[in-house]
Order: C-alpha cells, then sequence, then structure tokens
C-alpha cells in the first residue's frame, strides 16, 4: 500500500519526466494513465518529505438520472438576474413520488410536469445539495423518465474580487457594462460552473458523474451575442429589437460544463482537418486577435496527433472575455478565456510561452476533462494533470525545452 502522505502533486512532479517519454513511445492516452497510476505507487522519494494527501471525500449518491437540460432566459441587467425556465428530463435510479435537486439562492417561482399539472415543492432558499425538495404527481418507477418545467429566476450575483487583479471566476454569472468609473468595460455576462457554480443560474443536479445533454436559448439585446455548447441551431430577431439564440448539445456532458457567455462579438475563423475553430474577440481587436490565435490550429493538430484521438467535438469555441483569470474555463466545447491573452502580433510573440500554455491548456482539457470525464472530483486532479502535461508538450514542441523548464514547469508545481 502506498503511504497516505504521499501527495498527488509530488506525484505528478516525479512522474511527469517518465510519463513523457512513455507517452512519446506510446501515443494512447490509455498509456499515459496506466503509467501515472503505476507511478503512483511506486512514490519517488521518502514519504514524510512529501505534503500529506486531503481528507478523503466519499462520493455524492446517485439517485437521479439527468438526461437532459433546456434552459430559456432573459436578463434582467440593473438587478443582474437571469430570469427563466429549465425543463429537465430525466429519471430516478429508484422508484420514488419525490425527486431531491439542487439550487442556489434562487427564486423557485413554479414547478410543473411536461402536461401542466403543478407540484408541490419546498426550498429552503440556499445553496446546498438537495435542497429543492419536489413532490411528484405520482410515484414512478426506477428509470421511469418524466420531464418537470421550473419557472425561477437568479439572486446571487457574482462580483468581481477586487484583490485579484488577474481577474477571479467566482460562481454563476458575472454581469457587467461600461460605467463612469471603469468606461473600458464591455457589456457583459459570462457563467463559471466548476465546481458546483451553475446552481446559482439554474437548478440542477452537480453531480459531475450525471452526464446529459443540452439545449440553450437566451434573448438578448441587438448587437449583442449569446454562444455556448455545441451547435447554434437558429438566431431569432424579435419584435421588440431583441435576438434569441438557441444552441444545442448532443454531446453528454456533467451539469458544471453547461457555459455561455453574452457580449458584442466578430468572429475569426480558422479550420483544420474539416474542424470549425472559432476565436470571438471585440469589435476593433480582430486583427490583434487574429495574431493571437495564430497557433490554434497547431494545437488541434498536436494534440489529435499525440492523442492518437481527434479532436472530440464537432466544432471549438474561445471566447474572451474581461475580468477572467489566465485560464480555467475549459467548458464542452467552448472555452471561456481572458482577454488579456489579446495583444499585436510582435507584443504577442514576446510571450508565446505564457499565451500558448494558456490557450492550449484550455484546448487540451476538451481531451481530459471533457471527452475523458472525472467521475467524482476527487479525481478531477488526474484531468488538470493531462490538460496541463499536454500544454506543457505543445510549448516546448513549438518554443523549446528551455523556455518550458524555465516558465512552465515551476509554474505548474507552485
Amino acid at each position: 500500500m502506498p503511504d497516505p502522505a504521499f501527495s498527488l502533486k509530488s506525484l505528478f512532479f516525479f512522474a511527469a519526466p517518465a510519463l513523457s517519454q512513455s507517452c512519446t513511445r506510446t501515443k494512447t492516452a490509455l498509456a499515459c494513465l496506466l503509467f501515472l497510476l503505476v507511478q503512483h505507487h511506486s512514490p519517488a522519494q521518502p514519504a514524510d518529505s512529501l505534503l500529506p494527501l486531503p481528507p478523503a471525500h466519499w462520493m455524492r449518491p446517485q439517485t437521479l438520472d439527468v438526461q437532459h437540460v433546456a434552459l430559456d432566459l432573459r436578463f434582467d441587467w440593473p438587478k443582474k438576474q437571469a430570469l427563466g425556465t429549465a425543463t429537465l428530463t430525466l429519471a430516478p435510479l429508484q422508484a420514488s413520488a419525490s425527486i431531491d435537486l439542487d439550487a442556489g439562492f434562487l427564486t423557485i417561482l413554479s414547478i410543473k410536469t411536461a402536461n401542466g399539472t403543478p407540484l408541490r415543492y419546498q426550498y429552503d432558499g440556499g445553496d446546498q445539495n438537495n435542497n429543492l425538495h419536489i413532490t411528484l404527481d405520482r410515484r414512478y418507477a426506477a428509470a421511469e423518465t418524466l420531464r418537470l418545467r421550473i419557472d425561477y429566476h437568479s439572486n446571487y450575483q457574482n462580483e468581481s474580487d477586487p484583490n485579484k487583479l488577474w481577474g477571479s471566476y467566482g460562481k454563476g454569472l458575472r454581469f457587467f457594462e461600461p460605467s463612469t468609473t471603469e468606461p473600458r468595460r464591455r457589456r457583459q455576462i459570462w457563467s463559471m460552473g466548476e465546481p458546483d457554480g451553475n446552481r446559482y443560474w439554474f437548478p440542477g443536479h452537480d453531480a459531475p458523474g450525471d452526464l446529459h445533454t443540452t439545449e440553450f436559448r437566451a434573448t438578448v439585446e441587438t448587437p449583442l451575442r449569446v454562444f455556448s455548447n455545441g451547435n447554434l441551431r437558429s438566431t431569432k430577431t424579435n419584435p421588440d429589437g431583441t435576438r434569441t439564440f438557441h444552441w444545442k448539445l448532443d454531446t453528454p456532458q456533467a451539469n458544471y460544463q453547461t457555459a455561455f457567455v453574452v457580449g458584442e462579438y466578430e468572429d475569426e475563423v480558422q479550420r483544420w482537418n474539416g474542424i470549425e475553430l472559432h476565436s470571438h474577440g471585440y469589435p476593433g481587436e480582430m486583427e490583434a486577435l487574429r495574431a493571437t490565435t495564430v497557433r490554434l490550429p497547431d494545437m488541434v493538430r498536436f494534440f489529435s496527433e499525440y492523442t492518437g484521438r481527434k479532436y472530440p467535438f464537432p466544432a471549438y469555441r474561445q471566447v474572451f472575455v474581461q475580468e477572467f483569470p489566465w485560464g480555467g474555463g475549459h467548458n464542452t466545447g467552448i472555452s471561456t478565456i481572458s482577454e488579456n491573452m489579446i495583444d499585436d502580433f510582435g507584443t504577442h510573440a514576446d510571450f508565446f510561452y505564457l499565451w500558448d500554455g494558456v490557450e492550449s491548456q484550455d484546448l487540451a482539457a476538451q481531451w481530459f476533462g471533457n471527452l475523458i470525464r472525472p467521475r467524482d472530483w476527487e479525481h478531477a486532479w488526474l484531468a488538470q494533470s493531462f490538460a496541463l502535461h499536454l500544454a506543457d508538450l505543445y510549448t516546448e514542441h513549438k518554443n523549446g525545452r528551455d523556455e518550458r523548464l524555465l516558465w512552465n514547469r515551476p509554474f505548474q508545481l507552485s
């Protein structure tokens, strides 16, 4: 048995060189995973010199199978609220006359079945697991499918952290727009769902191992646009000067990976091997955006060839936003990235070692984190480690081993 004091962070530090050689020889993600697990049982140095493991975490019991989530939203900008309807298709895993969902400081207006039957519910107004208790119209058998329509609005405001100059994640929805003190702010909304942040803007089931397809509609004022997971099915112009964007993802994903961005954007389209790669930037900054994202197709090529698995989704989008940290917004098929990355070619070329790491890590997470997903949060370190490792390898591939060892390796281990 390995000593429990053996830390996962130290594991990755000592496994990475051999892992790199193993992956280079095999070119398969499975071999990399098996090699890392072997390393876990063979510590490279005495356990008493390593950090202790965090407390044991037990997987959340699975009582539901959520199969599809359809969201339809409008936004109240002054109140920083999402007003919407969530339609959930789900099944209890055991026969039951009630179900429990997760909600984060929401106001629940009504809950009905697909045929319009009102349902009784109890909600404490907080943000704990299973705090929205719904009494069903009858007893449902195990695996019997039902649909619930929940009308609600959000209340939690994800304010920026003034002590973090490079941005902060928070949870739920971040609203912002120009003001007299910050005139350079863009009118924008973005979501942060990892790990349990999406309950603050729609009711659901925050369990990483419970995967479902998604549908996302949002109505915003012209010229704002909406981006979300999957494919854009339609854009409808409404008589009141708004537009409704309809996105649909047919690939099952975890609840926390549902994401969207609202803002005024233009689109730079690149391609690799039949896959469309979209980079969304602000009007007036597209020349700099093109210079900044020049290596994106090569990154997709490198990761596809290195893992032996072509980019796993129909298209890829990266949306550049304000007040967002340097990485971490990697959701299924769409990454949210800090606008601080956008520079002209000369400036950006001086920082390839830095920005290649940010852009490539979010892209690499499409393989490790989105295609291969952690079943529970105690396994999330493994997906993060492989995404970092792939980004690290791309930095060495393009910028040289010295740049990788000088900048990327120490940053990852800090």
